[in-house]
């Protein structure tokens, strides 16, 4: 074998092993570093997770980029039935609905069908109350009342974080009549399923067409922080279509405590987390 065959056959050795690697962080496990304290006590900030994506979607590779950074692009793929479906309760990784670049990790507190609604921090799923997890906390002694009002809550007028008023979580397939339903609520699904929507005359365009209803095109959730007063989340942004999600997160691999310096590093590292799983 000559040099310059030698070279060749390294190079795709290499390339080949790369693929491998890509496919695998792209559709089985992938590694998550967790950038803010809104899964608490739950997951801590610092923590790096090892999520499965098999669990809801079975998918092909969705964005080409630099690993850690905003830098890539989206390309096509299949997305396929995976082993299980979101649950209410469970904790899920998803791409954030307004940078799909950037992945959260939230609770799903409701899914499509449901109704939800909070009374003075208690949430309320399809008037049952909601079991938080032993691990949310609170950090905010009182409440929110129902006559403070929160412009940015979602939906625009639906109270506040603490008081929320009650709305229906859409489902694939549901026709949404303008006339029965809040403009920002509606506006958010109609951008979740990748269409334009404009008002034009007082009247509604999606996709530069007058239209007077809409048919959901994916099954909507609704995801909360156990760090129940310190999380953007739904409240505040809306839904999370089914095709954002990514899948869910197994145990932590790592931790480490953004407070403490460098030069302190065996405290640093929560050597305690690692291994913990996420439940």
């Amino acid at each position: 074998m000559t040099k310059k065959q030698h070279i060749i056959k390294e190079i795709k050795s290499w390339a080949f092993l790369i693929i491998i690697v890509f496919v695998i962080k792209s559709t089985i496990f992938a590694g998550y570093i967790v950038p803010t304290s809104s899964m608490e006590n739950t997951i801590m900030t610092g923590d790096f997770l090892i999520g499965n994506q098999l669990a809801y979607n079975i998918h092909t590779p969705d964005r080409i980029g630099i690993p850690w950074t905003k830098i890539g692009i989206d390309i096509p793929h299949l997305r396929l039935k995976g082993m299980e479906k979101v649950s209410t309760g469970d904790i899920v990784i998803f791409r954030f609905p307004l940078d799909h670049s950037t992945f959260y990790v939230k609770r799903c507190i409701a899914q499509s069908g449901q109704k939800i609604k909070i009374i003075d921090k208690e949430i309320f799923i399809d008037d049952e109350k909601f079991t938080n997890s032993n691990k949310s906390i609170f950090t905010r002694k009182n409440s929110y009342t129902n006559q403070q009002k929160n412009q940015g809550i979602f939906p625009i007028g639906n109270g506040n974080e603490d008081n929320y008023s009650e709305i229906t979580i859409p489902s694939k397939g549901d026709t949404l009549f303008f006339s029965n339903i809040n403009y920002s609520l509606l506006k958010n699904v109609v951008e979740l399923d990748r269409n334009q929507i404009s008002v034009e005359n007082n009247q509604i365009k999606i996709n530069n067409e007058f239209t007077n209803y809409y048919v959901v095109q994916n099954n909507l959730y609704f995801m909360m922080g156990d760090n129940r007063d310190n999380s953007y989340d739904s409240r505040f942004w809306g839904f999370v279509s089914e095709d954002l999600i990514i899948g869910k997160p197994l145990f932590v691999l790592a931790s480490y405590n953004k407070k403490i310096p460098f030069y302190r590093i065996l405290e640093k590292f929560r050597w305690k987390r690692t291994g913990k799983i996420i439940s």
